[in-house]
């Protein structure tokens, strides 16, 4: 039998935060990341930002061309909470894993300084438990930028049918000219045409859709990009605002007279622009 000291103990266990139930975090998860960075030579990029306050979560993702801000509500351990943290996907990935096991909520605890600085992020899920770091804090106020933006207000609204506009980017995105080629979209007064390719290649496909504001002009898109928010923002009817071809519009779920502001799920993504 071998000698020597035993291993240092871990880090202290803290008591849980909170629970989140795992029908919430998946989708929370999965929504909120939808434009975390893939440049791991950026770090920072690739991070989430999770922001718990009070009775709220809010999950926050950016990659410099669009941002994703998921709020949800949860029932914290101790009523007087309040911190930011960011964390690297891995960790999160494999809580994602664990959740996927069975009906387990999540449980969220965190070890402070004592300046109440958070430095380690726990989850437990079950029986299992997975421990992060927790990186540079000084991330983009996902909130205030998106204050900001809606603040300017927009000249058009679109309300869009979810499934017939991602089946008609995704045709679209066949006639390219190249992997760099954009996707169009214009407005008109009762549909949006969304436009690709270029000499026999080209084509226009016309999408009904309710238009409030002004019509007309076209904006450019990256597809992939486009096509990740439309799914990470899901339900039946996307609503989309604009204003013009260089502003970043706003992509929230349709949900009947909610502000998009205080919309609990909200895709920011800048167009591209093209030569008029």
């Amino acid at each position: 039998m071998c000698g020597g000291p035993p291993p240092p103990a871990g880090p202290p266990r803290p008591p849980p935060a909170g629970p989140v139930p795992p029908l919430v975090f998946l989708p929370a998860h999965r929504r909120g990341g939808a434009a975390a960075g893939r440049d791991e030579t950026i770090p920072m990029l690739c991070k989430m930002r999770i922001g718990v306050d009070l009775d709220e979560v809010t999950m926050a993702c950016t990659d410099r061309y669009r941002l994703t801000y998921r709020r949800v509500d949860w029932v914290p351990a101790d009523g007087d909470v309040s911190y930011d943290l960011c964390i690297l996907p891995r960790p999160l990935e494999a809580v994602c894993d664990a959740v996927k096991g069975g009906d387990v909520s999540v449980r969220m605890a965190t070890n402070r300084t004592e300046t109440g600085e958070v430095t380690l992020v726990g989850f437990r899920v079950g029986d299992r438990v997975v421990t992060s770091r927790v990186g540079d804090t000084e991330f983009i106020n996902a909130a205030g930028h998106l204050k900001g933006v809606n603040d300017k207000g927009y000249r058009t609204t679109l309300l869009v049918p979810t499934e017939p506009f991602l089946a008609a980017i995704k045709r679209a995105d066949l006639v390219r000219e190249s992997r760099e080629a954009v996707v169009r979209i214009t407005v008109d007064r009762e549909e949006i045409r969304i436009g690709a390719g270029a000499g026999s290649q080209a084509m226009a496909e016309p999408i009904a859709a309710t238009v409030h504001g002004e019509i007309g002009g076209t904006i450019a898109f990256n597809p992939q990009f486009l096509r990740e928010g439309i799914t990470a923002v899901g339900g039946d009817r996307i609503r989309m605002e604009i204003d013009t071809p260089v502003r970043p519009i706003m992509c929230t779920p349709d949900l009947d007279d909610t502000p998009s502001l205080d919309s609990p799920y909200r895709y920011l993504i800048m167009p591209i622009r093209i030569a008029s």
